[in-house]
């Protein structure tokens, strides 16, 4: 089968490889459609924390299932799926205490473990979740990032009737921008620096879009919360300053979700005093344990539009010019192998 490999940093080849070997309790899939994602851009940097090179990069996938091992119970040949490419011992302290996705033997697909920038990839029927005829590949190969984003919900706590301000307007943040807008929150504020993503969160429904390069972003938030401040703050933009502005723009009791993966040596620059005085709370989110049944379910009654967010497909030769950034106004592109 045909394969790219990143072999180190910015050193991507595509291979003719052997297809993966099938234990008795994995399936074979033939992949179908894969999302390129944040961390792979870190990856292919060479700034991500867990890359082994050389690896197969691509987590988000879908698929069709071509052979079963011979312990597989619930999944059979030709079934539509998709996958958690988070893959637990099931046994250790963390397993066994209901958190699984700190796993102390955690492997993940793409990341230790080979991934699905490929034509096939071998995975435990443990983590191979069915989707149903009306859900697209294209649209179910998105369904871990979006049940990452429900684990941060559910984390963060939401309410019906609050105002939230969303720092980035990438793929992340604006499926964050259509749950809220479902869920009712108003008013829902978005701050990106990028003018295509900032329409893109105009057009999906934002009340307010907000350029923090020429807005003084507090300044707006204070004036369309009657001087308040935002109930729920989202960071997902990966910077630093954005997370110390969190602080600055969040209402009394109010809650900042840490979504985004910052760089292992960021260090922000925060005053307790802020968190003390306003009674915050700051809760950050990790990975998507327990969620990728009700994010089938969210894609499959379109819920979200996650249609609206993809904006170019490539084969395996044309990762490379996606990972270099060279191709504008990317929401969210897919791999096709």
């Amino acid at each position: 089968m045909h394969a790219t490999i990143l072999l180190a940093p910015r050193i991507l080849e595509i291979r003719e490889i052997e297809k993966p070997q099938l234990g008795d309790e994995d399936v074979l899939i033939r992949v179908r459609a894969c999302g390129i994602c944040g961390s792979d851009y870190h990856a292919y940097e060479g700034v991500h924390p867990r890359i082994k090179y050389p690896i197969v990069l691509g987590h988000e996938f879908s698929g069709v299932v071509e052979k079963v091992g011979s312990s597989v119970k619930l999944i059979r040949e030709g079934d539509r799926v998709v996958v958690d490419p988070n893959i637990t011992c099931g046994k250790c302290f963390y397993c066994r205490s209901g958190r699984r996705h700190f796993c102390e033997e955690l492997q993940s697909v793409g990341i230790n473990r080979q991934g699905a920038y490929a034509e096939y990839v071998a995975i435990p029927e443990s983590v191979v979740y069915k989707i149903p005829d009306n859900i697209s590949f294209e649209e179910a190969c998105l369904t871990e990032p979006l049940a990452c984003i429900i684990h941060g919900l559910d984390e963060i706590g939401i309410k019906v009737g609050e105002s939230a301000v969303i720092l980035g307007a990438g793929f992340i943040g604006l499926i964050f921008l259509q749950l809220l807008k479902r869920i009712g929150y108003s008013p829902i504020i978005v701050s990106e620096i990028d003018d295509f993503r900032r329409s893109k969160a105009k057009e999906l429904g934002a009340d307010e879009v907000i350029d923090p390069t020429v807005d003084n972003v507090k300044d707006v938030v204070l004036s369309m919360t009657d001087g308040k401040g935002a109930d729920l703050v989202i960071e997902c933009t990966g910077d630093v300053k954005a997370f110390e502005q969190s602080l600055e723009i969040s209402a009394p009791t109010g809650r900042i979700l840490e979504f985004s993966v910052m760089p292992p040596n960021a260090i922000a620059k925060i005053k307790p005093v802020a968190i003390y005085k306003k009674e915050l709370r700051i809760v950050g989110s990790f990975t998507n344990p327990y969620t990728m049944r009700r994010s089938i379910k969210l894609i499959g009654r379109h819920i979200v539009d996650l249609s609206k967010l993809i904006s170019i497909k490539v084969n395996l030769n044309g990762i490379r010019d996606i990972l270099e950034r060279k191709v504008p106004n990317v929401i969210k592109a897919l791999v096709i192998p």
